[in-house]
């Protein structure tokens, strides 16, 4: 007998995310109580990609990739989405993370152990 397929997971923090692009750059209220409610949080300005910081956001990026685990994971695979990945984002962690953490899952559960535009624009759906 096979399990019961897993239920979609609406994480409490895409909310989160959603209001804090919406209001670029300043602090959120706080729309409902979270887990990191709970922990102290200091407020980070999203990461820049602009004409006086081209840098910075790749460098993010590039760390990324090092540390992703897929087998076939392409040169530059993050990298080269670099503006879609800044624009899908605001620039903010948070919502990077969740990206690119999706679209990995995403890669791995497709079998083509590869981060394309193509998972990225999936994990990027979810955040609303």
């Amino acid at each position: 007998m096979l399990p019961p397929a897993l239920p979609k997971i609406d994480f409490p923090f895409s909310r989160n995310n959603r209001v804090r692009l919406a209001q670029a750059g300043r602090p959120a209220a706080t729309a409902s109580p979270s887990p990191t409610a709970l922990l102290p949080v200091t407020w980070l300005h999203p990461l820049p990609l602009d004409a006086q910081d081209p840098e910075t956001f790749r460098r993010v990026l590039a760390g990324f990739e090092a540390d992703l685990s897929l087998y076939r994971l392409e040169e530059h695979a993050l990298t080269r989405h670099a503006v879609e990945l800044h624009r899908r984002t605001g620039g903010y962690f948070k919502a990077l993370t969740y990206v690119i953490s999706t679209a990995a899952v995403t890669a791995i559960r497709s079998g083509s152990e590869n981060i394309t535009l193509k998972e990225i624009d999936a994990a990027a759906a979810q955040l609303g």
